[in-house]
């Protein structure tokens, strides 16, 4: 049994990844369509479809036996992402905001383009390490209970270190900094 708590940190990464880049996008979306209700709903929305999507996707590159893309190259995919796009982020919001979608509709796509492919590919390595971790068919069970707390836990780790530290003693954009460099790291 011990060897299936043993500490992941892949997945404990994936996990808090997914919450710093959630909850420094409620900052992002501030300026172009406040902090309504309807903004949380979509940005709490899109990132769990995407990582569904991600996970459905992940699930069938798992059952391949070839794999052409590595955990690592899918992390560094999604770190790249993140380094390429959120530095536009302002020109982003604006356009979108410009286009006059409303904030329900303008927020959901704000929220695509920002969290869309970041979080299929988050999901998609969150799967590659449970298939990883689940060697074999008589503890896959086991294993995959542990990969998945393992993310919870670095979703909460996440969580309150966004918002305790990260955004309290440092910005927005520091803190997706740290966060391009722990995908690209891992």
């Amino acid at each position: 049994m011990k060897r299936f708590l043993s500490v992941d940190f892949v997945a404990i990464s994936i996990g808090a990844v997914t919450m710093v880049l959630e909850i420094t996008g409620f900052g992002l979306f501030a300026p172009y369509f406040g902090n309504a209700l309807a903004v949380s709903s979509n940005i709490i929305g899109i990132v769990l479809t995407s990582l569904a999507i991600g996970y459905v996707i992940g699930g069938y590159f798992a059952d391949k036996h070839k794999q052409k893309f590595s955990l690592s190259d899918i992390l560094f995919v999604g770190g790249l992402y993140i380094a390429v796009v959120y530095p536009f982020y302002d020109l982003l919001g604006g356009f979108i905001s410009s286009l006059r979608l409303g904030i329900v509709v303008g927020s959901a796509v704000y929220a695509t383009v920002l969290f869309g492919p970041v979080d299929v590919l988050l999901g998609v390595a969150l799967t590659l390490r449970v298939k990883m971790k689940g060697k074999h068919l008589a503890t896959v069970g086991r294993s995959t209970g542990a990969v998945y707390a393992w993310s919870s836990f670095g979703s909460i780790v996440g969580t309150f270190f966004t918002g305790f530290v990260l955004l309290e003693y440092s910005n927005i954009f520091f803190s997706i900094f740290i966060v391009v460099l722990w995908c690209m790291a891992l």
